[in-house]
């Protein structure tokens, strides 16, 4: 069974496909006339080594400027799924699952399957979650499940 996206592609297409396709690329005429070069000089970061890099990407990219402003704009069951998601629940139409989910939107009471199915669906439509099969849901972005998990969003 699969748990991420590139298993998923992996299982969906042919590898016979697949292996040509990218042949075809690599020995388009076109391709072999490409240069990065070009792409290269337009960036104006400067090279500080690899702990730099890190320093960089947990401030900017994994840090909360660019997660919680789109999280807060998800409806409340929508947020209280994706951290259950984010945090292995796998069963989102479950009985505790929905209940779970209830009260963390403050309705003490279990969300219908009808709202968790409207709310996985934004979900999908806004490009964070992936359906693999009936019930089995994964966040797209590992990164901004690893910010789920190190948040203490109100539960």
């Amino acid at each position: 069974m699969c748990y991420s996206f590139a298993c998923e592609l992996l299982t969906t297409f042919n590898p016979d496909d697949v292996f040509w396709q990218w042949c075809g690329i690599w020995l388009n005429p076109r391709f072999l006339d490409w240069n990065i070069e070009d792409q290269v000089r337009e960036i104006h970061v400067p090279l500080l080594g690899s702990k730099a890099a890190l320093e960089y990407t947990l401030e900017h990219v994994l840090s909360d400027s660019n997660f919680l402003p789109a999280f807060k704009r998800l409806l409340p069951a929508d947020q209280a799924i994706l951290k259950l998601l984010a945090n292995g629940e796998s069963d989102v139409y479950s009985e505790n699952t929905r209940r779970r989910v209830g009260i963390a939107i403050g309705t003490e009471q279990p969300i219908t399957k009808g709202t968790s199915s409207a709310a996985l669906k934004r979900l999908q439509e806004g490009g964070l979650i992936l359906k693999f099969e009936h019930g089995l849901y994964q966040i797209q972005d590992d990164a901004l499940a690893d910010w789920l998990r190190n948040q203490e969003l109100d539960e």
